[in-house]
């Protein structure tokens, strides 16, 4: 069990209000996030206390079962490590009924099919899914994204493996 004590954790950013309450208020709004994303929203003065909170605030919906589909799941293995354990988070995040930090909607591949997109080191990843069937979330394609659009190689093999899964 974590101390209930206020020793700050550290300045993480900046908050103009200079309430520490308002570290608890987002993450009782926000309580799928993990302590990484919330750092991402610029709060100060974490204490054990806070953390403590939104710890045993973490909802624990079961789980949608992950499904790769065709070599995605090797795809998604090509990636950095920590490339991958955001990705991997991200999927969490969807597998509970959430949606991930940043995604976008792809019309393009079929109906309810999204991407996510994920930064590391200056190269950017993304890993298009399909979550709006009851039985599973659907992993259609991981790759390394090398311009500024998406490579119509790529979004074609996300549409053919969407469209075997139709």
């Amino acid at each position: 069990m974590l101390p209930t004590g206020s020793m700050p954790l550290g300045n993480v950013g900046s908050n103009t209000h200079g309430n520490q309450h308002l570290n608890i208020f987002y993450m009782q709004m926000y309580p799928y996030l993990i302590p990484r994303q919330i750092l991402k929203l610029r709060f100060t003065n974490f204490t054990c206390h806070n953390i403590q909170i939104f710890v045993y605030s973490y909802p624990m919906n079961d789980p949608k079962p992950l499904e790769f589909r065709d070599r995605a799941l090797d795809e998604l293995r090509g990636f950095p490590i920590s490339a991958r354990r955001d990705a991997g988070h991200q999927l969490d995040l969807v597998q509970r009924g959430y949606d991930p930090v940043d995604w976008k909607p792809m019309k393009t591949v079929g109906a309810g099919a999204r991407e996510i997109r994920i930064a590391d080191e200056g190269d950017a990843f993304r890993v298009m899914y399909v979550a709006k069937f009851e039985d599973a979330v659907y992993v259609l394609h991981c790759f390394k994204k090398t311009s500024q659009k998406t490579s119509k190689t790529n979004l074609s093999l996300a549409t053919k493996r969407y469209q075997e899964l139709v």
